[in-house]
């Protein structure tokens, strides 16, 4: 019953340390996918933005 029990909490911190990793991964990406919108979507769309102000 001890190894069980021991083999359960192996499991389970296992799991949580997995699950931590890809919330942290998560986190990560979704603050890289922020950062390059701001970088380098967002410019080019005000420049898209002004080229056509421009035109018309």
């Amino acid at each position: 019953m001890t190894l069980y029990a021991a083999a359960v909490h192996m499991v389970v911190m296992g799991n949580a340390v997995t699950y931590s990793a890809i919330t942290a991964a998560a986190a990560g990406a979704i603050v890289w996918a922020s950062q390059f919108v701001h970088s380098h979507v967002l410019p080019a769309f005000e420049a898209v933005v002004s080229v056509l102000g421009h035109v018309q």
